[in-house]
């Protein structure tokens, strides 16, 4: 299946109305979590100041935290990066070796095909929300930090 397809699948689930509501979860619970996850591997590793951004199963910011000396541009792209992968349901990085085609069409879909975000799902596999984390100097670093953080949150 093309990254389209998968496009049109994962919005058509969620417009579903047979889908149930998530059960009740204590938001700033997993946010949190998730959040200080990333900061305690970004801090171990010594990367770059961050912007990290969670939001829960709507797509609303729930969360947000800007490291001291973050550029100011990483706060809109780790809301994006969190949004992109709340609508596909994939880490954000699986999107990254799309072809040049799909890639085009993400970008006017307003989705991020760079690392950063991933989705954030309960041991059930219930999403629960999804984060994004931009900043570091190296993409790669940010998928790393954005799957610490869905790690917890199990």
């Amino acid at each position: 299946m093309n990254i389209l397809g998968l496009f049109g699948l994962c919005l058509m689930l969620t417009m579903s109305p047979a889908i149930a509501a998530p059960p009740a979860v204590k938001t700033a619970d997993f946010a949190t979590s998730a959040v200080i996850a990333c900061q305690e591997l970004a801090a171990s590793s010594r990367l770059r100041p961050l912007s990290i951004a969670v939001i829960d199963t709507s797509g609303t910011r729930i969360l947000f935290a800007r490291q001291p000396g973050a550029s100011i541009a990483t706060a809109d792209t780790a809301l994006l990066k969190a949004k992109s992968a709340w609508r596909m349901g994939v880490p954000t990085a699986l999107l990254a070796n799309v072809p040049a085609n799909d890639a085009s069409t993400l970008q006017l879909l307003g989705i991020a095909a760079i690392s950063g975000g991933a989705p954030l799902k309960l041991a059930d596999g219930t999403l629960v929300g999804s984060i994004g984390v931009s900043g570091a100097k190296v993409t790669d670093d940010d998928g790393r930090c954005a799957a610490a953080a869905a790690a917890v949150v199990h």
